[in-house]
C-alpha cells in the first residue's frame, strides 16, 4: 500500500510543505523539531506523518482519530507497528459516533505495548468535537519532546 501512498497528491503536497521548510521560504523555523496534529481527518493525516515521515517530526498530537489507514468505525492496524513510532498524544470524546473511542484506544494501547510515549485525555460525554483542555494539552506534550 505503500506505492499508493506515494503517487498520491497528498504526498507531492508533504513533500513541498518539507522542501520549502528546507528552503525557509515559511521564515526561521527549526526543521528539526518539527510536530504534528490534527483533529478528525487531519487526525489520521497526523498519524502518517509517523508512517511515511517519521523522520521529519519529535511527537504528534491525534485528536479524534486513529491510525493513518483507518477510517470511522474501520480499523485495522498494521503487523509493522514498531518501537520507533513517534511519541503521541491521543485526545478523544467518549461519545464520538463517527469515530469510535475504541479504534483510538487500540492504536493507542498498541503503541504502550510497544514501549512508545503516549498520552491520553478523554472528555467524558464528548461526541466528535474539539475538547476543552485540548490548546493546553498540545503545547505542554509538544513542550515535553524538544
Amino acid at each position: 500500500m505503500a506505492w499508493f501512498w506515494q503517487t498520491s497528491e497528498d504526498h507531492q503536497f508533504m513533500l513541498d510543505i518539507f522542501a520549502e521548510i528546507d528552503r525557509g521560504g515559511f521564515g526561521p523555523l527549526d526543521n528539526g523539531r518539527l510536530y504534528a496534529t490534527g483533529i478528525s481527518s487531519g487526525g489520521y493525516m497526523t498519524s502518517r506523518m509517523d508512517v511515511s515521515y517519521r523522520s521529519r517530526f519529535r511527537a504528534l498530537a491525534i485528536h479524534s482519530a486513529s491510525y493513518a489507514t483507518c477510517g470511522g468505525f474501520l480499523c485495522v492496524l498494521p503487523d509493522d507497528l514498531n518501537s520507533g513510532h513517534l511519541p503521541t498524544l491521543f485526545m478523544h470524546g467518549d461519545a464520538d459516533p463517527i469515530v469510535p473511542i475504541a479504534t483510538m484506544l487500540s492504536y493507542r494501547d498498541e503503541l504502550d505495548n510497544l514501549g512508545v510515549d503516549t498520552e491520553t485525555i478523554v472528555a467524558p460525554g464528548v461526541g466528535h468535537a474539539w475538547i476543552d483542555a485540548s490548546p493546553q494539552a498540545l503545547v505542554d506534550w509538544f513542550g515535553s519532546h524538544p
